[in-house]
């Protein structure tokens, strides 16, 4: 596609979008020259200029379908994800520990959202919960990484995206909760006290199930026992 034909870009961003979408829920497999192509609408921004609604509804789709980390793949591959997720697009390849690969936030991220309930408002808190390691990654001398306050970071930077793709204000917050608290269920220990339990339970209220549902899901280690 060439530059004269730039005004054909909104209608080519929407059919990008519906290419999404298709790999999520059908496993369509585009052919090389589609993503070509797709990146260079991308870079263009004409899926930046599409309605806010309508992104977030075909990310919607993507991240509700049977196969949404071929879906998301390919928003990456086709320059999407750079434009409308930037602070997502920003764990690709970003290491969550010192030369092991597999430790990757954006498969570790894919694989939570695989792993989350096709409910909505947990897929997309699954998605974004830990965009916020960005900004706070300190390598440290002895080889070790640290990601000092990510939740809070994550979820202030949740703001400026949900103002963005236009949340509505009770999904919003429900979503910015779940990203600021998604450490608190995995740090559950068996030594809690009855006091400490109900505590919790009070602090989470009615967004306590989704937040175990995250936090169930934020388990990605293959050690026994760890999703118990």
């Amino acid at each position: 596609m060439g530059a004269g034909q730039a005004e054909d870009h909104p209608v080519a961003a929407e059919a990008l979008l519906d290419v999404a979408c298709r790999v999520a829920t059908e496993r369509y497999r585009p052919p090389g020259e589609v993503t070509a192509a797709a990146r260079e609408v991308a870079a263009q921004g004409a899926v930046a200029a599409l309605p806010a609604a309508r992104l977030r509804s075909a990310l919607e789709t993507v991240i509700l379908g049977p196969h949404l980390g071929e879906g998301l793949q390919w928003l990456h591959d086709a320059g999407v994800l750079g434009v409308v997720l930037p602070e997502l697009d920003a764990t690709v390849d970003f290491s969550q520990e010192a030369g092991r690969r597999h430790k990757d936030v954006w498969e570790h991220t894919k694989q939570v959202v695989v792993q989350s309930p096709p409910k909505p408002m947990v897929r997309w808190s699954a998605l974004l919960h830990d965009i916020g390691k960005v900004p706070t990654r300190v390598m440290l001398p002895d080889g070790k990484v640290t990601f000092h306050r990510h939740a809070e970071v994550g979820a202030r930077m949740f703001d400026a995206m949900a103002r963005r793709l236009g949340f509505e204000r009770p999904d919003r917050q429900l979503i910015r909760f779940l990203i600021l608290h998604h450490l608190r269920a995995n740090a559950y220990e068996a030594s809690w006290t009855d006091a400490a339990v109900r505590r919790f339970d009070h602090e989470m209220g009615d967004s306590l199930d989704s937040l175990v549902e995250l936090s169930l899901a934020d388990v990605t280690s293959r050690r026994p026992g760890r999703r118990e």
